[in-house]
């Protein structure tokens, strides 16, 4: 927030000073690692009040970075969360046999395989209760991904499963496939499972009774990639498949489209905040009009 350059009167210290303990208010419930993004403020139009803004909306946008899930065995849809990431590690691990020989201090080895695993950590942190209610709706669906499609209805018999619960997972160029251009497909894998862990020292917002939604939400998995491709070398010592540059990672950039932010002053296209609001719960779940959540009325000045 900046300063004017000129002497304060009383009435423009004191002024100055609540601007200050309001801009400390926001600060302490968005402190920490988020408060570059999350806990910063400007001025309102011809005004000195304090606006909390949440800047990690433009920032995901303009550069896609986004961890996005999209399931393989069902048309869900993908749903995708800012990249907060607070873990990424990928390891390749080689399989050999081993046969004993008579006389020989070293078993002979014999290649078998070679296997990827990537581990992923990330953070879901609300800037509002709109967004916390969103955000659990997300990690509630990316849970129900792990479950797989029945023939004939759900049922406790594995011969009536008709699809196995594999998931694409994608963020950015580092977890991408390699036949398909960053931000056009995810990296296809099983999930060992998801770890849904509400970051308890940030807190709840508690609307109503019986109802709390974390400001902050930690989710970790294991991704064991799948490879669709031919992953190996040619007799001549190239890369097979034709995915050099693309395998395990983008390394060279390619150009992304990315939405145009609307031109200042340029007209409406009439969207409300409620109706983008209702199409969110709509596309995450259709068989359910607004989502179970959504249709739970709130106070807006309560769960501050």
């Amino acid at each position: 927030m900046g300063k004017k350059n000129k002497d304060f009167s009383d009435a423009d210290h004191t002024e100055h000073q609540c601007n200050k303990a309001n801009e400390a208010s926001v600060d302490e419930e968005k402190s920490g690692f988020w408060g570059t993004l999350f806990a910063t403020g400007e001025d309102a139009e011809n005004s000195n009040e304090f606006v909390a803004t949440d800047f990690s909306d433009t920032y995901a946008t303009s550069k896609l970075a986004y961890i996005n899930f999209t399931p393989t065995h069902t048309s869900a849809g993908t749903i995708r969360f800012k990249g907060f990431l607070t873990q990424l590690s990928d390891n390749f691990k080689t399989q050999w046999s081993g046969t004993p020989a008579y006389g020989r201090m070293d078993e002979i080895k014999t290649f078998q395989n070679t296997t990827r695993n990537i581990s992923v950590g990330f953070s879901a942190p609300a800037f509002d209760l709109a967004e916390s209610k969103r955000n659990l709706a997300k990690v509630s669906a990316l849970m129900r991904m792990l479950y797989p499609v029945y023939g004939n209805g759900p049922g406790d018999s594995a011969t009536s499963i008709s699809k196995a619960p594999l998931i694409r997972v994608e963020f950015a160029n580092l977890i991408s496939s390699a036949v398909s251009a960053a931000g056009n497909g995810g990296l296809l894998g099983t999930v060992d499972g998801f770890t849904f862990a509400p970051n308890l020292e940030h807190g709840f917002f508690d609307p109503t009774e019986s109802y709390l939604f974390p400001k902050t939400i930690n989710v970790s998995f294991n991704l064991t990639v799948l490879h669709e491709h031919i992953a190996g070398w040619t007799g001549d010592n190239k890369w097979a498949a034709d995915t050099a540059d693309h395998f395990p990672y983008i390394a060279i950039s390619e150009p992304t489209e990315v939405p145009e932010p609307a031109a200042e002053g340029a007209e409406d296209d009439g969207t409300t905040d409620e109706d983008k609001e209702a199409t969110f719960w709509q596309n995450l779940n259709p068989n359910h009009e607004g989502g179970w959540m959504n249709r739970i009325v709130f106070d807006d000045n309560d769960g501050v």
